[in-house]
């Protein structure tokens, strides 16, 4: 799946940092997603949605 999401990011750099937070796991039937954004990271992708992140 990360590959998809990978693909999709490559001409989307405000995705790419996105992307690049996502840590995906699992084992069994579980498949934990867990992801660490820093405020800047948020800061860009609203502003590349043309939304006011304040």
């Amino acid at each position: 799946m990360r590959a998809f999401f990978q693909s999709q990011a490559a001409s989307n750099p405000e995705i790419q940092l996105l992307v690049d937070s996502v840590a995906l796991g699992g084992e069994g039937m579980t498949a934990p997603v867990s992801f660490n954004l820093q405020s800047e990271t948020l800061d860009t992708l609203f502003a590349a949605h043309g939304n006011d992140a304040q």
